[in-house]
């Protein structure tokens, strides 16, 4: 599209992207864990339970419907690939 917008004289205006990626307000990029209080590692506790239930619920579901009889599916080289990704996901 630059290209053609040269070509024809058009002037397009373009993003300017800074030099350094960094986050735009001054913290770190990770949370020190030592400072979160219990209060709110408890309180943080109870969605992320319910979202790793949900995650795991989704993919086996999703699971069950795929692997009917009826798709008549073969299991590829991948296969249980998602499960351990899920996995890797629930430990972290």
């Amino acid at each position: 599209m630059t290209v053609f917008s040269h070509m024809i004289g058009l002037d397009v205006p373009s993003l300017h992207v800074p030099e350094h990626f960094k986050p735009t307000m001054d913290r770190p990029w990770l949370v020190d864990i030592s400072r979160i209080t219990p209060v709110v590692a408890l309180v943080s506790f109870f969605p992320a339970a319910f979202y790793t239930i949900l995650i795991v619920m989704d993919q086996q579901i999703t699971a069950v419907i795929i692997n009917r009889k009826d798709n008549m599916l073969r299991k590829g080289e991948g296969y249980h690939l998602d499960l351990l990704v899920i996995a890797i996901l629930v430990l972290i």
